[in-house]
């Protein structure tokens, strides 16, 4: 019985020193006293101690014999001390230590990461800057925030959507080529999903591309387009029902471009169109570079996009149909062919300066459809793209004709 008695007696010997001891000679003793606290925790997650004494100045850190995390942002009143466990620690066993009229040792706690919310997760083997790219997984949430953190450096936010398999992501532009740790968060969570690697964004340019009416091969219009080494349009070659249909021959200088084929020539003031020598026009620009008249035609652009050319007008209703062909308004090319092809204007005056690439600021983003001016209803596009976000294909449906129009693109890679 004494013995048993002498063993209770080292035990809470013990306890008494691991819960709040000092390493100081004079053995001062501990300024608080507790009463609960947890010796398992998740990274992360809020903590909590209960006690008596705890003063306001009070500082306190997770310790080990690699690293001291002191912790921030901790409320703390006399009885109750509330913080939460920093992402900055890794999973493990740490020394909880007390800064207060002395340092003391609270207890120990082991620290764990909380269970990844997302299953069957696959990544993907690389990620092109500004590109969109389907993480696979279950489990994602709207509430979840998806970010690129480097070796050194700030970590990137990535642009994410909820996708039927997983989530899709967009590595923004002012990301750096190389390898990025990917880390998922969820509130005071978080979770590195692994390493993926960055690359340079693939850079293309239009080589041909082909209207079709819908009505077999013989209703086929093709054009293919010549550079120089400069990146420069030099040549567009047109066949219509199979046959040659037009040729045109362009010749750059600093403040001009002579359609060589034609005989007319487009004056340029900081590389956009100021005059037309074929129509005799003036092209006027808008305070933000917006084209909004050439002389003939009125252009109007709403909120970064081409809306209207006189009476016929596209329609945005999707922010996130965006082109990757900055260097040509693609809109210029889907109002010619899609919405206009069949009219009795074919506005050649102002698709040629689109094509060059010279009538100032291009549109943010890729029109959802057009507006049926009989209905005032919307008529959809429908757009397939490549692996790097370059529309390849735009297509709609002609009631008046009861085929489905389609402007197809072919592109070449510019070193």
């Amino acid at each position: 019985m004494k013995n048993l008695w002498l063993m209770f007696l080292i035990v809470c010997g013990v306890f008494t020193l691991s819960s709040c001891s000092d390493d100081d000679e004079d053995n001062a003793k501990c300024p608080v006293s507790v009463s609960e606290m947890s010796k398992s925790a998740t990274i992360g997650a809020e903590y909590r101690i209960k006690g008596s004494g705890f003063a306001s100045i009070a500082k306190f850190s997770f310790q080990n014999e690699t690293v001291t995390s002191y912790l921030e942002d901790v409320q703390i009143t006399p009885t109750e001390v509330i913080f939460t466990i920093p992402n900055t620690l890794i999973a493990g066993k740490y020394d909880l230590m007390l800064e207060q009229e002395g340092s003391w040792k609270l207890g120990e706690v082991t620290l764990v990461v909380k269970d990844l919310p997302v299953t069957d997760l696959k990544l993907p083997d690389s990620m092109e800057i500004g590109n969109e790219v389907l993480i696979e997984g279950n489990g994602f949430t709207e509430d979840m925030k998806l970010f690129l953190v480097p070796a050194e450096g700030d970590k990137v936010e990535m642009d994410i959507k909820l996708a039927e398999n997983g989530i899709k992501a967009v590595v923004p532009d002012n990301a750096i080529a190389g390898d990025y740790s990917l880390f998922l968060i969820q509130g005071n969570f978080e979770w590195n999903l692994g390493t993926v690697n960055v690359t340079k964004p693939v850079v293309k340019r239009i080589k041909s591309f082909i209207f079709d009416m819908g009505m077999g091969t013989e209703m086929v219009q093709t054009w293919k387009l010549g550079y120089n080494d400069d990146n420069r349009l030099t040549s567009i070659d047109v066949t219509w029902m199979e046959n040659p249909y037009a040729a045109y021959q362009f010749v750059h200088s600093e403040n001009k471009i002579e359609v060589v084929s034609d005989g007319y020539y487009f004056d340029l003031k900081d590389g956009k169109i100021v005059y037309n020598s074929f129509s005799k026009q003036n092209w006027e620009y808008d305070d933000n570079n917006y084209l909004n008249f050439d002389g003939e035609h009125e252009i109007k652009y709403e909120n970064g996009n081409w809306i209207s050319c006189d009476y016929n007008q596209l329609v945005y209703n999707d922010p996130t149909l965006k082109s990757k062909s900055t260097a040509v308004d693609m809109s210029a090319y889907i109002f010619k062919f899609l919405l206009v092809a069949l009219g009795d204007d074919d506005y050649m005056d102002i698709f040629l300066p689109h094509i060059l690439n010279i009538c100032g600021t291009t549109s943010v983003n890729l029109p959802s459809g057009f507006m049926n001016l009989e209905t005032g209803e919307e008529v959809k596009f429908e757009y397939v793209f490549d692996d790097h976000g370059y529309v390849e294909e735009v297509k709609t449906f002609s009631a008046m004709m009861e085929a489905t129009l389609s402007l197809q693109f072919e592109y070449e890679v510019v070193e």
